[in-house]
Formats: structure tokens, C-alpha cells, sequence
């Protein structure tokens, strides 16, 4: 299955008392994604870094009235080789950011689901969302 067909088959009607106890607890254990969303006359268009991840690794989904977009996942420390490691270590700068993320980001308008496109190229993530008419 293509991640367009998964993304239009994953439109859920979450309760919000649900929904808000979900993402209490989401918060408690995720990492937000940053984000820039752009609105255009037509269209709303998202970016986020994504470095290193597959659409595969990442997981989208549309609720209410296809005006709220989620995007989380997983972000993965590199194992070093065991030849590599020589002695125990401690971490002189910890700047990266790893584990899982999560991102809810409530849209001005509801989007054309069947239209939605995704791509993700040198580590950035781009959803392209069409507003409808």
C-alpha cells in the first residue's frame, strides 16, 4: 500500500476527550516536530526535518473534518561499531535530538484528502495539502 493510500485511509473520529488524553500523555513521552506550515491561496504546504528517516519511518494521519494533520515517529542514535568503542564514554555536547516525536497541527480549513501528496527528499518532509473547494 502507497503512503498516499495509507494517509487517506487513516481519517479517524477520535473523541477529543480521548484525542486530549492521547496527547497528554504523548507529551509526557515525545519530542515535538517542529514544523512550518505555509497557506497558500489554495493550498497548505508543510515542512519538517526529517533527517535520516524513510516515509516508512513515519507515520501521518488526518482527523476531524480533515483539518488536523498528525505526524510522528521514531528518530534513532547511530550505534557506533564495537571496534570503535574503547572505553565507556560520556557525551561532552548532547545537542541532537532522538526518539520518538509527535506533531498535531490544527489547519485553518479542512484539505482535500484524496489529493494530498508527501515526499520526503534530503532529509525533509513535505506535505503538500490541498484546501477544498
Amino acid at each position: 500500500m502507497s503512503f498516499l493510500h495509507k494517509l487517506k485511509n487513516t481519517r479517524t473520529t477520535t473523541s477529543r476527550v480521548k484525542r486530549n488524553v492521547i496527547e497528554k500523555n504523548a507529551e509526557k513521552k515525545m519530542i515535538q516536530l517542529d514544523v512550518d506550515v505555509l497557506r497558500l491561496e489554495d493550498l497548505i504546504v508543510i515542512y519538517s526535518q526529517m533527517p535520516g528517516l524513510s516515509l516508512s519511518d513515519i507515520k501521518i494521519s488526518i482527523e476531524g473534518n480533515a483539518d488536523i494533520v498528525i505526524i510522528e515517529g521514531k528518530r534513532e542514535r547511530p550505534e557506533l561499531p564495537d571496534n570503535d568503542i574503547t572505553a565507556e564514554g560520556v557525551y561532552a555536547t548532547e545537542e541532537c535530538v532522538w526518539g520518538h516525536f509527535y506533531r498535531r497541527i490544527v489547519l485553518p480549513t479542512s484539505i482535500d484528502i484524496d489529493n494530498a501528496e508527501a515526499k520526503l527528499e534530503q532529509g525533509v518532509l513535505t506535505l503538500r495539502l490541498p484546501l477544498v473547494d
